[in-house]
């Protein structure tokens, strides 16, 4: 007998002898079920390890599977995003403009009076007039809302603005929008001025270059203490 290489050896077949007798050791049988549990492990899912599936059926199963069209999803148009208005459509629209016949004081009255009940529990007051209680206030008062407020410029780089004083009708980024006793309409910038504001008797001042935020960021910023810089 001619000694085969290792590889030779492992792949060839079963010697004449064993073969004739193959049917009585019972080798086929032992062989085809390895086959089945082998395949039965590593290919069939959980849900099919107990179906008996004739391994012939594998291949047409997955040509059939691939012959499938796929599923079409049904068509529902383009989405319809939410969409705001940007500024340019804002100032075409004139929006935030207030008409001549409603800039009058008077009518703006009542709004000043729910302000000051507004401030009034928002605030300490003169009910404690610590420095801690007045330190207190004026991070509160950094916060809260000044539309219905009155407002009056201490300072400004533009004399026209100082001593001007009025109810706030609106407060945007850079500018405190004022109507007056006059019935006149004033946009007041905030960089350059100092603002003054009452409170049942206590006077806060307002550094507008410190206070050019939006009403709406304001109420959530965090502020940090910065040096006061007079004009």
């Amino acid at each position: 007998m001619e000694f085969k290489s290792n590889r030779e050896a492992l792949y060839s077949g079963l010697p004449s002898s064993l073969q004739s007798a193959s049917n009585k050791l019972g080798i086929k049988k032992v062989k085809d079920g390895f086959l089945k549990t082998f395949l039965q492990k590593t290919l069939y899912t959980d849900k099919k390890k107990q179906q008996n599936v004739p391994l012939e059926h594998l291949s047409v199963v997955s040509e059939v599977l691939e012959c499938q069209p796929k599923k079409a999803k049904p068509d529902l148009g383009p989405r319809k995003k939410r969409k705001t208005l940007t500024n340019m459509e804002r100032k075409k629209l004139k929006i935030f403009d207030i008409k001549k016949e409603d800039q009058k004081y008077e009518k703006y009255l009542p709004l000043h009076n729910l302000w000051k009940e507004y401030i009034k529990d928002l605030l300490c007051g003169p009910k404690d007039k610590s420095d801690g209680c007045l330190n207190n206030d004026a991070q509160k008062l950094l916060k809260a809302d000044l539309h219905g407020a009155i407002l009056t410029v201490k300072k400004s780089k533009c004399p026209s603005y100082i001593h001007t004083t009025g109810i706030v009708l609106q407060e945007t980024r850079n500018t405190f929008k004022l109507i007056t006793k006059e019935n006149k309409l004033k946009c007041i910038p905030k960089l350059n001025s100092i603002f003054a504001i009452e409170d049942s008797g206590i006077i806060y001042t307002i550094y507008g270059n410190h206070f050019r935020v939006k009403a709406s960021e304001r109420a959530i910023r965090k502020f940090k203490s910065k040096a006061t810089v007079d004009l």
